[in-house]
């Protein structure tokens, strides 16, 4: 039985429409069927799921950025001259610690972590390329979609407001 690999996709992606569309988006006229395009969709909804991936690669963006700053912290530390393990248990990055298996084993080679370090570093950076490349395409789409509309959008996301900082909240924090 000879079934080419073209013909066997066509019928698939034949059944997907026809188990996709609607009766109504349907007409026939003779032996076959004419597909009219399917409803499109309602633009302030694509707008909205846009601006969501758009949020969403934003915020992976934001915690590869820092997981980088992190690891890039952790190899500057390592490249100081001949850091002791008993100092850098307690080297801290935000509230926890730069380097968290130096408090279950202070015996780790140094030049290991810095070759882990380094190959996280190395890997960060990728990730972050791609989740820049996947932003741009995002924004791209919305722009050619509905550049109006993503724009606002885009524009609504940015405009965090601010209220004024309660003068007593300060003076408790900074002593």
């Amino acid at each position: 039985m000879d079934v080419r690999l073209s013909n066997l996709l066509n019928s698939a992606e034949r059944m997907l429409k026809d188990k996709n569309t609607s009766p109504a988006d349907r007409k026939t006229t003779g032996k076959e069927a004419e597909w009219t395009a399917p409803a499109v969709q309602d633009t302030a909804e694509f707008t909205n799921q846009l601006t969501g991936k758009f949020q969403t690669i934003q915020t992976k963006l934001s915690e590869l950025q820092s997981q980088l700053t992190k690891e890039q912290m952790r190899q500057a530390v390592l490249e100081e001259k001949s850091p002791k393990p008993d100092e850098l248990i307690n080297v801290l990055f935000g509230k926890e610690p730069l380097f968290p298996e130096l408090q279950d084993n202070a015996t780790v080679n140094l030049e290991d972590l810095k070759k882990t370090s380094q190959t996280n570093i190395l890997a960060l950076e990728t990730q972050i390329r791609s989740k820049e490349v996947e932003n741009e395409n995002v924004v791209a789409l919305g722009m050619i979609h509905n550049s109006g509309e993503f724009a606002k959008a885009l524009k609504d996301l940015g405009s965090v407001s601010f209220r004024p900082l309660n003068e007593n909240s300060v003076q408790k924090l900074i002593q």
